[in-house]
């Protein structure tokens, strides 16, 4: 293909799922198929991840990525350097472009978000649209919390709704693809009493139905698809006859040593034409395990974070072993003045003195 296509990502955390699509080629001479116009997230650490790479993927041939880059990586020098370098100006220009830090559903970041949508796509024939919309509140742990909170009511809650600020950007400007994750437990979460997976099947497939916002363009519709089977939802209601549980992907399967479970919703607009069902292929063999993943990596120490100690330098062995022995000696401390449970209290002693001989060594 000679065409790279746009790709925006909504809700995107650290980026996990726009690094495979920007990393994809069909072999290893070819140029990336997929280009990240827009990554948007809420949270300053998981944006501040976005904007890095971000500024790492200006770089078309690894031999160009600065230096300092990896000297930042590695904890030599502070990110201001790395920032601050007047060659590197333009490179953290377009990072700024890209990777955005916004709240979806505050009015002004879904204008910021509209206008720069409107500037990227314009005279773009096909683009792809991913990304995961909060999962907290469809969690299975998530709702273990959520029920421990007194007085708390799913339907007030309004992250089992941030899947329409997704919704409104399919509808609003209308992507030739659209892959859409979350957790297994939205399969079974309930507002009001009623099942929310299949409210959200029948959305995408007809989002023009969803009230609110700018409507733009002709009403287009889309095929839902389970990459699991390549079985797709087709015409509105067929949704009803779908097993949700096609939508799983169990990463195992795929050659990945993780048993990470996700729902995973392709949506193809109808007027695109597809003639092969879109399938993963299943892996034959076990997948490999974590050892045969990243054995051969360097061993790292753990790392503290960074702060102020006057007696070592920051990043030493003695600044490391200094932090864990303070902390150790917290821990003693407490243990050996527990008095919550007198039944106990000689156990927390002997803990605190395993803990402390575990120091010494």
């Amino acid at each position: 293909m000679s065409v790279t296509i746009p790709v925006v990502d909504l809700f995107a955390g650290p980026g996990g799922l726009g690094e495979g699509f920007s990393a994809f080629r069909t072999d290893k001479k070819a140029k990336t198929l997929f280009r990240i116009a827009i990554s948007a997230d809420m949270d300053p650490t998981a944006h501040a991840t976005l904007r890095l790479r971000a500024f790492f993927r200006q770089f078309k041939d690894p031999e160009d990525v600065p230096s300092k880059y990896y000297q930042y990586l590695s904890g030599e020098i502070e990110r201001a350097e790395l920032e601050n370098d007047p060659d590197l100006r333009k490179h953290w220009k377009a990072a700024d472009a890209e990777a955005r830090c916004l709240t979806l559903g505050e009015p002004e970041d879904n204008k910021d978000l509209g206008r720069r949508l409107r500037k990227i796509l314009k005279g773009k024939k096909h683009w792809v649209l991913i990304g995961g919309p909060p999962c907290q509140a469809y969690s299975l742990v998530g709702r273990a919390r959520n029920q421990g909170i007194a007085g708390y009511r799913p339907e007030d809650d309004h992250r089992h709704f941030l899947y329409r600020e997704y919704l409104r950007i399919v509808r609003d400007f209308q992507p030739s693809v659209f892959v859409m994750e979350n957790v297994k437990g939205i399969l079974s979460s309930k507002v009001g009493g009623e099942m929310v997976f299949p409210k959200i099947v029948n959305d995408l497939t007809d989002p023009s139905n969803v009230r609110g916002g700018r409507r733009t363009g002709k009403r287009a519709r889309y095929r839902l698809y389970s990459l699991s089977t390549g079985r797709s939802t087709g015409e509105a209601g067929s949704e009803k006859k779908f097993d949700p549980r096609e939508f799983v992907i169990r990463s195992e399967e795929y050659g990945v040593p993780q048993r990470r479970h996700r729902v995973f919703i392709l949506g193809v607009r109808e007027d695109i034409a597809i003639d092969v069902p879109p399938k993963l292929s299943a892996r034959l063999q076990p997948a490999p395990t974590v050892s045969d993943a990243i054995g051969d990596l360097e061993e790292l120490r753990s790392g503290v974070s960074r702060g102020e100690d006057n007696d070592f330098p920051k990043g030493s062995y003695e600044h490391w072993a200094a932090t864990v022995n303070d902390m150790g000696e917290s821990l003693v401390g407490a243990l050996s003045t527990h008095s919550a449970c007198d039944l106990f209290v000689d156990d927390f002693r002997k803990v605190a003195l395993e803990v402390r001989e575990t120091l010494k060594r």
